[in-house]
């Protein structure tokens, strides 16, 4: 099990099979593009991509620059992994030429991606919960400051 945490990189070959599974799973730019901006909590992830080159290469800018800023982008990067790990539908490959070889490439890269993201859902949701009670503690002490100043 691949933990993710602040004082340890993500395991190279992780990042290898997310920059994989997207590859396959959109076959155009746009649904690429549209999963990245729905995916990704900060869109300035995506301000520096050049859209008009390969999407391999519009992959590979993306995942590394969350990657090479891993202390940085460590959430973002989580959400990612999560995201594609979750997919199980490829039927919108079906439909292209070769659909059933592209959906079943999907589906393949996409079930290599797992066995590395496997811990990394009990990872996000203590992060959740921490956030939850960082903010929660926080109102307290708002409530207690403004009480104390009356």
């Amino acid at each position: 099990n691949q933990k993710m945490t602040s004082d340890k990189k993500l395991n190279p070959a992780a990042i290898i099979a997310l920059k994989e599974a997207l590859t396959h799973i959109y076959w155009y730019k746009n649904d690429l593009r549209s999963f990245l901006i729905n995916t990704l909590a900060n869109p300035s992830i995506l301000s520096t991509v050049n859209w008009d080159t390969v999407k391999r290469n519009i992959i590979d800018s993306v995942v590394e620059t969350l990657a090479r800023n891993e202390k940085k982008y460590q959430d973002e990067l989580l959400r990612l992994f999560l995201a594609v790990a979750s997919i199980s539908d490829y039927s919108h490959l079906e439909y292209l030429e070769e659909g059933k070889a592209k959906a079943m490439r999907a589906k393949k890269a996409v079930e290599a991606l797992q066995k590395y993201t496997s811990g990394f859902q009990e990872i996000w949701d203590e992060k959740q919960q921490v956030e939850e009670r960082r903010n929660a503690y926080s109102e307290k002490l708002e409530k207690i400051n403004s009480f104390k100043s009356q």
